[in-house]
């Protein structure tokens, strides 16, 4: 059965374009979102996320469209921002990561101030939420995810062939 449906469709297959450009990633920035130099702490946060979007294939959506990262990956982008972030002058945000950083709260920061839906109400083991909440107090007045942009993928997720 399966034979005669490959049969069928042979006349239908046609080899692969090599010429064919290959998709990519768009990166959406939204103007009206952080200000100033939290506008260029965000930028550099969404070149990452996009370098970890072409890393990390099987974090891509099915269908393609916004990359959402996964708690790791957000951390992993917030500290390399901040790596990459000027020694000079500093925005808010970038200060406030770095301080967090530096007590070893980043992870818990992003757990609790920048909070993504996709990643659950159950925080990932090894999180120090009650210290972070007594530093927090002193060293946090008002925190929001910044919102700068999207990373959005522009083609599917390969997915593995399953055997019938």
């Amino acid at each position: 059965m399966l034979g005669e449906v490959a049969k069928a469709m042979q006349p239908f297959l046609r080899p692969v374009d090599p010429d064919v450009k290959k998709p990519g990633t768009t990166l959406n920035f939204y103007l009206g979102g952080a200000k100033g130099a939290d506008m260029q702490t965000g930028m550099m946060y969404l070149m990452l996320l996009n370098a970890f979007a072409d890393k990390l294939p099987e974090s891509a959506p099915v269908c393609g469209g916004p990359f959402v990262p996964g708690f790791e990956t957000d951390v992993s982008a917030w500290r390399g921002t901040l790596h990459m972030a000027e020694q000079g002058r500093k925005s808010r945000l970038e200060t406030l990561l770095a301080e967090a950083d530096s007590a070893g709260f980043l992870e818990e920061l992003v757990w609790t101030d920048m909070h993504l839906d996709s990643w659950g109400e159950t925080p990932p083991d090894g999180l120090d939420l009650d210290g972070y909440t007594r530093w927090r107090k002193k060293h946090v007045k008002k925190l929001a995810r910044p919102v700068v942009g999207e990373v959005v993928l522009e083609h599917p997720r390969p997915l593995p062939i399953e055997p019938l």
